[in-house]
């Protein structure tokens, strides 16, 4: 079962690296519209698909060894939060709300929000985005 692109839309593919410019396994991601200030998750969206050479129905829920992944199907114009979820080595690799507190997967306690990207998306185009977790001030 692979990705099936609708006419008129548009779709990104994306590779999840570290600060070290290593891939990143274990990441999953949602689409939305995030607000940082409080933390709320709204719209979010599932047309998501991970890669992995291993399994060949393609079923993942988070990035393997290669880190890739692609976010299709998006409707033109649409501009959209995206949203790379896991479990860090440690709490300041974690964005927080306004007010401090860690963002954290409603599905998934242990993993918090890494990184959120805003993304545009444009019909019939295909975009490549690399995505670096975190960081922590010395990544950047």
């Amino acid at each position: 079962m692979g990705i099936e692109p609708l006419p008129g839309s548009g779709h990104f593919f994306v590779r999840a690296l570290d600060c070290a410019g290593v891939p990143v396994s274990g990441l999953s991601g949602t689409w939305g519209n995030l607000d940082l200030d409080s933390g709320e998750v709204g719209s979010s969206g599932t047309n998501v698909r991970y890669f992995d050479d291993g399994d060949p129905d393609q079923d993942a829920t988070e990035t393997g060894n290669d880190g890739l992944f692609a976010v299709y199907n998006l409707s033109d114009g649409v501009d959209l939060d995206y949203m790379v979820w896991g479990s860090p080595q440690d709490e300041d690799h974690c964005l927080r709300t306004g007010d401090g507190d860690l963002v954290v997967d409603l599905y998934n306690a242990s993993r918090c929000l890494l990184l959120t990207r805003r993304l545009a998306a444009v019909g019939d185009a295909l975009g490549i985005v690399e995505l670096r977790p975190g960081p922590p001030a010395e990544c950047q």
